[in-house]
């Protein structure tokens, strides 16, 4: 019985520093095995996160595109609704007085201009979205400038709307018969 402890005892004295050597190196096996994970985590979330702000930045430019294309296409519209009038008024202009409807169209010219600066301006605020660390600051400056857009294209809508009705309500000339 004393040789038996006498054994444990020595194996203990023996084994004992080297299992705390075993357990340090342990210990900082784990260590470098979680600083590895950590970076590869933080590896994969960043690339994760560059492509979600890649996907968001396409879904912007693609929103953007469909309203920028509506805002044109009626303007477009617009056009060709004043290129008509013009029309009119050049095919007959002894039949009626056109003076008052010539003024009212004058009033469009003013009213694109302003609309094109309008554009311009979307644009660059849009550019300045893209470019920007913090877009979420922006978008309400881009929602009113869109808004600017539109109120620019409704009035110019409503002063087609007013040569349209002063064509209508021009005077006819009268034609004086020659003897």
């Amino acid at each position: 019985m004393k040789k038996i402890i006498f054994s444990f005892v020595l194996s203990f004295i023996f084994i004992l520093p080297s299992s705390t050597l075993a357990r340090e190196t342990r210990q900082e096996v784990r260590q470098e095995v979680r600083q590895e994970a950590k970076a590869t985590i933080t590896q994969v979330r960043e690339e994760r996160k560059a492509k979600l702000t890649e996907i968001k930045q396409k879904r912007i430019q693609t929103l953007f595109d469909a309203i920028k294309n509506n805002l044109i296409k009626r303007h477009e519209a617009l056009i060709k609704i004043k290129n008509k009038i013009e029309a009119r008024i050049n095919n007959n202009p002894m039949s009626k007085d056109t003076a008052t409807t010539k003024t009212e169209l004058a009033k469009f010219t003013d009213a694109e201009s302003k609309y094109q600066t309008d554009l311009a301006s979307l644009n660059t605020k849009f550019e300045e979205l893209k470019t920007s660390s913090t877009p979420a600051d922006l978008i309400k400056n881009l929602k009113d400038s869109v808004n600017l857009v539109r109120s620019d294209l409704d009035a110019i809508k409503k002063i087609l709307k007013a040569t349209i009705n002063a064509l209508a309500q021009a005077p006819k000339l009268s034609v004086t018969p020659t003897p």
